[in-house]
Formats: structure tokens, C-alpha cells, sequence
């Protein structure tokens, strides 16, 4: 047999990774906090009618630490439109040329998102047969058989926006079913813009009606401004791409400061895109993105979780007979906060990455690539 020479590692081959698009994770963190301040008064306090007419009043400086966090009721459009880039940006080119079939896409999605969103699922169901046995109301009005069905499928809210079960996970439905349109139309027009226009600028026009407000055509909207972003971004010289985005980021900036600009939608549009753009072109500081990539892993977790983790708490404080009060303390604030990021940090290391690792290497051939995207 010949000698077989040593392999020297070459310098690049050991330099440190640096997470693609790091920067978007800040604002993908940003958004899951930004949903569960909001979230924290319903949750935990309107559950119990003797804190009726009570507010949480924070300290001046944790208030002025949590304002650029009180966006919470437009925070899941803002995940549809880094949805929409990210996605742009992975697949765009890989679809286009066939290199990731229809199963090996669904796969993807399926293996990223299912297996939490099952856990939950049961565990909302469990408590739901926790409240009904101990006689505690609680928020499981549209919890039908018909509804548990749906949500098993992933299609709670394709056509309807009745909230149950687990319920921030109508965002997660109704995008589910935009990514088999983006999948079709990347198939059919590859990496082509108008398309994306053709399906943006009528789900703009249908989400002036209210009727058509928080689902499947607002989401429509939000994702594929986000992949218009991406499209346009690709089709502009790289050295002008962050001056560019910058401008466009300051002239919204300065019609919203005048009074110019009021419509949240209008803000996100023409606000959050080109800031996507000057995000995703941060420089690579290898540390700070290693971070924000780790803070980026906890924000599905955290979405999907803090639901059924309030219906926790509230029914071990009514089932101790504890004071309720706690909710209204500062502290207790911060805590529950730092614990829901604590537990997502736990699901997303054993239970979604082992899940997801597992059905790839179970359902998509060893020779084909299986790279964890978002």
C-alpha cells in the first residue's frame, strides 16, 4: 500500500465560522422579546379578577431598558418579513436548480418546526384537562376535537383566525402554508422578481380590509416584501447595497418624525426592509455573532413556549392558593422573562436540534445536504 501524507489543515479550514446573516438575529431576538413583554400582562394578570384594574409598574430604568422592545403588536410581522429575506436568501438559488426537491424542502420545514409545536400542543391539551378537573376557567374556549385536528396538521389558521390550543401558533400556520406558495413560485419563475411583486401588491391592497387582517393574506404581504428585499438587494452593485438601505432606512425615519408617515403597516414596509438589508451586512465580528446566533435559536422556542409555560404558573398560583400579586412585582417580571429564554434554551438543545437532526438523517439520503437553516 502507498503512504498516505498527512493533510495540513489550511488556515481557512480552522478559522472560526462566522453565522451567516448574524445580524438579523438581533432583530429576530428582538421581536421574541418585544412578544412576550407584550404578551405578559394577559398571561399573567388578567387570568385573576382580584388584579383587575392593576398594571405592572416597572422602575424608570428597566422601562427606559425595554423601550426599544415595544413593538409586540407588530412583532410577528416583523418575523414574516426576515422570514421572507432569510428564506430568499437560502433557497432562492438551491430551488431554483433543483438542488432541494418539494420532500426535501417539506422535510426541512418539517423538522424544524413540528416537533415543538406537537410538545406544545399536548402540553396545552394536559392543562387544559388540568383546569377542567380542578373547575378553573381558562382560555380554551375554541378548543374543539375539530380545532385539536387542524393544529395536528399544522392548519389551525389557513382559513379561519379562531385562536386555540397553543395560540401564538396561528403566525406559525398561516406561514406555513405561504412557504408552499414560495416553494411553487420559485419552481416555476426562478429567482425572478415580478412574480413576488404580482402576489405583494395585491395582498397590500386586500389588507386595507379588516377582514383580510392577520392571516394568510397579511402574512402573503409581510414574507414576500421581505423576498422582494432580498431580490432587489441581489440586483444592486454590493458597494452600494448598506449606503442605499441606510438612506432609505433615514428618509422613513424622517417622515415618521415629521408626521408624515402614521400607518404601522406602511412603517414596516418601507422601515424594516431596507433596515433587513443593513442588518445582513453587518461586518463579521466573530464573537458578538456567535452570540447573537445562540440568542437567535431561542426565538421559536420562546414563541411557542410562553403560552402553555403561563397556563403553568397561573394554575400552580390558583391551585396553592398563593396571592397573585407576585405577577405585579418587578422582579417577578424579570424572572419569569429570564426563565421562559432559560427553558427555550433547554428545548432547542434537547428536544428541536436532537428532533430535527434525527428526521433529516432518517428521511433525506446521507449524500444529500441537510444544513440547519432557520
Amino acid at each position: 500500500m502507498s503512504e498516505q501524507k498527512a493533510v495540513t489543515p489550511s488556515p481557512k479550514a480552522t478559522s472560526p465560522v462566522v453565522p451567516r446573516l448574524w445580524g438579523l438575529e438581533i432583530l429576530r431576538f428582538s421581536s421574541a422579546l418585544a412578544i412576550l413583554i407584550s404578551h405578559y400582562p394577559a398571561q399573567y394578570l388578567s387570568p385573576f379578577p382580584e388584579l383587575e384594574g392593576r398594571a405592572l409598574v416597572l422602575p424608570f430604568w428597566l422601562e427606559t431598558l425595554l423601550s426599544p422592545f415595544r413593538f409586540g403588536s407588530w412583532a410577528v410581522e416583523v418575523f414574516w418579513i426576515l422570514s421572507g429575506y432569510i428564506f430568499y436568501h437560502q433557497y432562492s438559488r438551491r430551488v431554483s436548480e433543483g438542488e432541494v426537491s418539494a420532500r426535501k424542502f417539506f422535510i426541512h420545514r418539517f423538522s424544524r418546526l413540528y416537533p415543538l409545536h406537537l410538545f406544545t400542543l399536548l402540553s396545552v391539551v394536559a392543562l387544559q384537562f388540568l383546569y377542567n378537573f380542578r373547575s378553573f376557567t381558562g382560555p380554551f374556549g375554541n378548543n374543539s376535537w375539530q380545532n385539536f385536528l387542524l393544529h395536528l396538521g399544522f392548519a389551525s389558521n389557513w382559513w379561519v383566525f379562531e385562536k386555540s390550543f397553543n395560540k401564538p401558533v396561528w403566525s406559525v400556520s398561516v406561514e406555513v402554508l405561504v412557504y408552499g406558495l414560495f416553494y411553487l413560485l420559485l419552481r416555476r419563475f426562478p429567482r425572478a422578481v415580478w412574480p413576488s411583486l404580482a402576489l405583494l401588491v395585491p395582498s397590500l391592497f386586500l389588507n386595507q380590509h379588516k377582514s383580510f387582517e392577520g392571516g394568510v393574506i397579511e402574512c402573503i404581504l409581510f414574507f414576500f416584501a421581505g423576498g422582494v428585499t432580498w431580490l432587489l438587494q441581489e440586483r444592486t452593485p454590493e458597494r452600494f447595497r448598506m449606503g442605499v438601505a441606510m438612506s432609505m432606512v433615514v428618509a422613513v425615519l424622517g417622515c415618521w418624525a415629521a408626521g408624515c408617515m402614521h400607518a404601522p403597516k406602511t412603517l414596516l414596509l418601507l422601515g424594516v426592509t431596507p433596515g433587513v438589508v443593513c442588518l445582513a451586512h453587518l461586518p463579521a465580528w466573530n464573537d458578538l455573532a456567535k452570540i447573537c446566533n445562540q440568542l437567535g435559536h431561542l426565538t421559536y422556542s420562546s414563541y411557542l413556549l410562553h403560552f402553555p409555560i403561563s397556563l403553568l404558573l397561573v394554575w400552580f398560583f390558583r391551585e396553592l392558593g398563593l396571592d397573585p400579586a407576585f405577577f405585579l412585582n418587578p422582579g417577578s417580571f424579570i424572572f419569569i422573562l429570564v426563565g421562559i429564554l432559560a427553558l427555550s434554551g433547554l428545548s432547542y438543545r434537547y428536544l428541536e436540534e436532537p428532533c430535527q437532526s434525527w428526521i433529516r438523517r432518517k428521511f433525506i439520503l446521507p449524500n444529500h445536504s441537510f444544513a440547519k437553516v432557520k
